[in-house]
């Protein structure tokens, strides 16, 4: 949500550098009919840098411009503030993935298999959803690293449930931290209700998480496959710029494998003919097997 000031704000500073504009616009013109004045090497220089002092001054201005209006704390009990959110075309999925999303009739199932091409593997349940987990070569203290997958689907998605699952998410992190240590965690909620309004409210909880959390980060994303949009925080500055990388590589990734990917059947299984893209060895990746309890030190993990 904006600051009460904001408009004070950028109008103070806009008048700011257009006064030093003009004051730097005077002295370049009134150096310029003197001949003697501009012989001076000092003063030519001077200006040079003045000019350069404006030009940074702008562009600060204009990132803070931006940061107001895309960086705001969106209220998700606001309409004019969730109309905002409804603006970031940055969320909008194209219409090849849009249409694709239309045919997810097994999110979880379609979301194993894209996981599994990343060398993501189940490792666990809880009452959200599921655990994915990739072994990393890195150790810290003698304990195995991996980055962490938590998949949430609901079909019915409010803000209070976005904010539950994220506080659950960290709780998990940090009980699980003595047996494996994962500083990089993400999460996806997968939804595909049909209200919009609704979804853009949870959303809200999305898009205002900064991602920072004690064990390293926990990326959220919120995959609306019903209105063909993904969801994803706008401030990440708190964390690794690392993080933030593998963050938007797998966003990306997920977005090729959207088109790519054959949608499954609903109720589909191991064993059904196939058609399409998918191959036998895929379609094995797909499966769910029976919950498992959380991976101790006799799990594999270097």
């Amino acid at each position: 949500m904006r600051s009460r000031g904001w408009l004070k704000e950028f109008i103070s500073h806009f008048i700011l550098i257009l006064l030093f504009a003009a004051g730097l616009f005077f002295v370049w013109r009134t150096v310029s009919g003197h001949e003697e004045l501009r012989d001076l090497s000092w003063l030519r220089w001077l200006l040079y840098f003045s000019t350069g002092v404006l030009a940074v001054l702008f562009i600060v201005f204009v990132n803070g411009l931006l940061s107001n209006y895309y960086l705001e704390r969106f209220d998700p009990v606001k309409p004019d503030s969730l109309k905002r959110l409804e603006k970031i075309r940055r969320f909008l999925l194209s219409r090849p993935e849009r249409e694709r999303l239309l045919d997810w009739q097994e999110p979880l199932l379609q979301m194993a298999g894209i996981l599994a091409q990343l060398g993501y593997t189940e490792s666990s349940r809880w009452r959200h959803g599921i655990i994915y987990a990739k072994s990393r070569r890195k150790k810290k203290a003698g304990q195995a690293m991996v980055d962490q997958f938590f998949v949430c689907y609901k079909p019915i998605l409010n803000v209070l449930i976005v904010d539950g699952v994220l506080r659950d998410c960290m709780f998990t992190i940090t009980k699980t931290k003595q047996k494996r240590r994962a500083s990089r965690n993400f999460i996806l909620f997968i939804t595909d209700s049909q209200d919009r309004s609704e979804v853009t409210s949870s959303a809200a909880g999305v898009v205002n998480f900064l991602g920072k959390i004690e064990e390293g980060s926990l990326g959220p994303m919120l995959l609306d496959t019903y209105f063909g949009r993904l969801f994803y925080p706008l401030d990440r500055s708190l964390i690794r710029f690392h993080h933030r990388w593998l963050q938007d590589r797998f966003r990306r990734f997920l977005r090729k494998r959207i088109v790519a990917e054959r949608p499954l059947k609903r109720g589909e299984r191991v064993g059904e003919p196939e058609t399409g893209e998918t191959s036998g060895v895929r379609k094995a990746q797909l499966t769910l097997p029976h919950a498992a309890v959380l991976p101790g030190a006799d799990e594999d993990e270097s």
